[in-house]
């Protein structure tokens, strides 16, 4: 269960960290700042919103446990904020458990978009920000990216496709075996609510 919502989050380390490097070249682009997307807001970051994240999966775990001992399907919902799945994140990032050395990071979810950013350390500080949007096809998750943006260079469409057909295929891998078979992701107003059925 871990691994599927740590998946779900840092799928855009994962982004970032490729497309830094081959980004890489472009110097003057990559160091400048990025665009700022439309309604972004500073997001507060602490280890108690952290640790309210972690509460949230281990509760979700004690369901799944109960409705495997109960041999009975049980409806599932769990939602997570802006500040947790940030703190979440960023505590990730000062454990160095992400692909690449961040700081700053901010996620956000609002009218159906996840909106992710933060300063990447590639021997110089690189700003990153990215769109995505996340969606349940038979049952699972469906992540695509909308934009994606090193500094001022703004990540060509067919090779943030190219990599996040990668990373898809990781997330199917995970998947295997999930105990929940997704209904619905919600991105709306700070929250993002994610509902399914244990199998």
């Amino acid at each position: 269960m871990g691994n599927l919502i740590r998946t779900f989050f840092l799928f855009l380390g994962a982004v970032f960290a490729l497309l830094l490097f081959v980004g890489g070249v472009f110097g003057y682009l990559i160091t400048g700042p990025a665009p700022v997307y439309e309604g972004t807001v500073d997001v507060a970051v602490s280890p108690s919103a952290a640790q309210r994240f972690d509460s949230k999966i281990e509760a979700l775990k004690e369901e799944i446990a109960l409705a495997q001992s109960s041999g009975y399907p049980r409806d599932i919902a769990m939602t997570f904020t802006e500040e947790e799945a940030s703190s979440w994140v960023a505590a990730l990032a000062e454990d160095n458990e992400l692909p690449v050395s961040m700081k700053f990071i901010q996620i956000q979810f609002r009218d159906g978009v996840v909106q992710a950013s933060a300063t990447a350390d590639m021997v110089v500080d690189v700003h990153v920000v990215t769109q995505a949007q996340i969606a349940v096809s038979e049952g699972k998750p469906d992540i695509s990216v909308q934009n994606l943006h090193l500094g001022r260079l703004p990540i060509p469409q067919t090779l943030t496709n190219q990599v996040m057909v990668a990373l898809m295929a990781e997330l199917e891998q995970r998947y295997d075996g999930f105990p929940i078979e997704l209904q619905d992701v919600a991105v709306e107003g700070g929250e993002l609510t994610i509902t399914g059925v244990t199998r």
